[in-house]
């Protein structure tokens, strides 16, 4: 009886010694959690599993043949399995100081009185602390990066890169229509990654092709054409004959005017022509044949592809009438509505008479409400008479109410003169009321009257101050 009260209480013992062991190796469970806020319970809780397997051991040993020991693999030192219940980072900590252990009090059957109390066995728990060396990064790990188009097309799906360096050269992405930006860590927004950038993470990511609306290239302007080389100018010498060669020599024509060669450039026109008087004859102008041929005039386009020769032609009419038929036709170009008043100083009814020759309209007294010409004849005028005439009249009272508008002073040749030179003042005459004949024609009739002396210049006009 005594043998198995004995045996009861080993027993009792033993599964007391075991309760404790589980009792504490549940505590396990008070883990510390990493700073991801997890995996270290499980890492302990591994942990203490492998080492409670190792605990499996017959409770008696000292009774009836031993139980057959279960096979069981120590798994303690393999840190390959254990790093998967490891957090990736894991910081060492300090131990802490375990409390004090509770005494438990055991309860010894029906024993005398009070039980006796034992104090428990208690189990440390103690953080696994991982090694320095298995926290250091691996220089040499790679990241796979997937590469997303984000609606466009891009040569690589995905690149490999160091974990602890940069991306390096990117490919690049094209859109229709877009322009490509860069690569992004979101397909909108986010942050832009270069090949300067450091890798952002150590586990696989994506980034992402970000376009912009493609702007339209300005047009290219158009080259300036070239300038074309100015083509070389021809030019030619025009030469001017009189055509007098069968004449003696009193008879032989002059120039009154011009009569040196001239340049002429090809295709363009000719200039003013020369004059020339010859006694006896007729002016009748510049022609390409001595004989014959074309008449040449001041503008006509020159048309011949050399150097050329004009030649006069000489009329065997009396001047004097042909250049009176063509003063007619100048002077009946003039309207009686629009012949202009003037006023002829003196009394002298010739000087009267031949202004209205000039399609003056001739009035008794300086007084009127239209504007006046005022003409005076001069015997052997001058430039210095002409002067003191013109301020004589401006001088006279009599035309303080109506100032003249002009003032014409002319040799009393036009009146005393032969025919030629009375013919030769009418076209001067005319010319400075009206403006007909030009000078070009004036000069051809003097030459052709045979007036050598330029009477043009003993004509003088000025307006009334």
């Amino acid at each position: 009886m005594m043998l198995l009260i004995a045996s009861v209480l080993v027993l009792m013992l033993a599964l007391c010694g075991c309760r404790t062991r589980i009792t504490n190796n549940n505590e396990v469970s008070n883990v510390m959690y990493d700073e991801d806020g997890y995996l270290q319970e499980e890492y302990d809780l591994r942990r203490d599993e492998l080492s409670l397997g190792k605990a499996k051991k017959p409770l008696f040993t000292g009774f009836g043949a031993p139980e057959e020991e279960e096979d069981f693999e120590d798994y303690s030192g393999d840190a390959e399995l254990l790093e998967e219940y490891e957090p990736e980072e894991f910081e060492e900590e300090p131990e802490e100081e375990e409390p004090e252990p509770q005494p438990q009090r055991v309860s010894q059957g029906n024993n005398s009185g009070a039980g006796t109390t034992k104090p428990a066995q208690t189990s440390k728990v103690v953080n696994r602390k991982r090694s320095k060396n298995h926290n250091s990064a691996d220089p040499n790990a790679t990241v796979t990066v997937t590469l997303d188009a984000n609606g466009g097309v891009c040569g690589a799906d995905a690149l490999k890169v160091k974990t602890t360096g940069t991306y390096g050269e990117l490919p690049t992405a094209t859109m229709e229509g877009y322009d490509f930006v860069g690569w992004f860590t979101k397909a909108s927004g986010g942050t832009q990654i270069t090949a300067d950038s450091k890798v952002i993470s150590t586990k696989k990511h994506t980034l992402y092709a970000q376009y912009k609306v493609a702007e339209e290239p300005e047009p290219e302007p158009e080259p300036e054409p070239e300038p074309e080389p100015e083509p070389e100018v021809k030019t030619f010498t025009v030469t001017f004959d009189l055509n007098d060669a069968d004449e003696d020599a009193e008879n032989k024509a002059s120039f009154s005017s011009g009569g040196e060669p001239v340049q002429v450039e090809e295709n363009g026109v000719y200039a003013a022509m020369p004059t020339a008087v010859r006694a006896g004859y007729l002016f009748e102008g510049w022609f390409t044949d001595p004989a014959a041929g074309d008449r040449i005039s001041e503008g006509d386009p020159f048309t011949a592809a050399a150097d050329q020769t004009l030649y006069v032609h000489w009329g065997k009419e009396d001047p004097y009438d042909t250049w009176t038929k063509k003063y007619d036709e100048s002077a009946d170009v003039v309207k009686d509505s629009d012949k202009q008043d003037i006023y002829v100083e003196g009394e002298d009814s010739k000087e009267k008479t031949f202004v209205e020759e000039c399609k003056g309209k001739v009035i008794d007294s300086p007084e009127t409400d239209k504007p006046i010409y005022v003409v005076k004849f001069v015997d052997n005028l001058d430039a210095e008479k002409a002067g003191e005439e013109i301020s004589a009249i401006l001088a006279d009272e009599k035309y303080a109410a109506n100032p003249p508008g002009k003032i014409i002073v002319a040799d009393k040749a036009a009146i005393k003169g032969d025919n030629n030179t009375k013919l030769a003042y009418k076209y001067i005459m005319l010319n400075k009321i009206y403006g007909i004949p030009d000078t070009a024609t004036i000069d051809a009739a003097l030459a052709g009257l045979g007036i050598t002396d330029n009477l043009y210049e003993k004509v003088f006009s000025e307006p009334a101050e």
